[in-house]
């Protein structure tokens, strides 16, 4: 199965905006690709629980048990049992993780149309860039403290 890195794939490079977006797409399909696999895998894992728990049962009706609650007294602690049911758990868990990155990409979608927004007007609207450092190791421009330093001027000049 491949490996995916979550938190790289949905994270928002400010500095690669256009191949994010571009990357974008692809990165979506291959999700969806892999939760029809894994779809696939579990639907085999829980069929193959199934025959499991449908041989152990009859053994435990071979060996006497009279009823459900000795059935599966018999089969539940069966390690053939536990082992086919800690990977139907386990498949589960990676398809849901799967599927939680996927959905993500909307949400990244939204993001990198507002960054890019906030891109093209940051770069009309002003002259020289000033970069901030932020927790993380995010960089935003300060566009806030030029526009007062500019309205403060042009309030002088009036």
């Amino acid at each position: 199965m491949t490996e995916y890195n979550y938190d790289e794939d949905v994270a928002i490079d400010p500095d690669n905006i256009l191949e994010e977006w571009l990357e974008l797409s692809s990165k979506f399909f291959n999700y969806a690709k892999a939760i029809a696999d894994i779809e696939k895998e579990v639907q085999q894992i829980w069929e193959k629980k199934k025959t499991i728990k449908a041989q152990l049962v009859a053994e435990a009706k071979e060996q006497g048990a009279k009823n459900d609650a000795d059935r599966e007294a018999y089969y539940r602690p069966h390690p053939e049992y536990q082992k086919a049911t800690q990977n139907l758990i386990d498949i589960q868990h990676e398809r849901d993780l799967i599927t939680a990155a996927r959905d993500s990409f909307y949400r990244k979608e939204k993001g990198l149309e507002g960054a890019s927004v906030i891109m093209m007007k940051t770069e009309l609207y002003m002259e020289g860039r000033k970069d901030i450092q932020i927790p993380g190791g995010k960089r935003i421009t300060s566009i806030l403290k030029d526009k007062k330093a500019t309205e403060r001027r042009s309030r002088r000049t009036r």
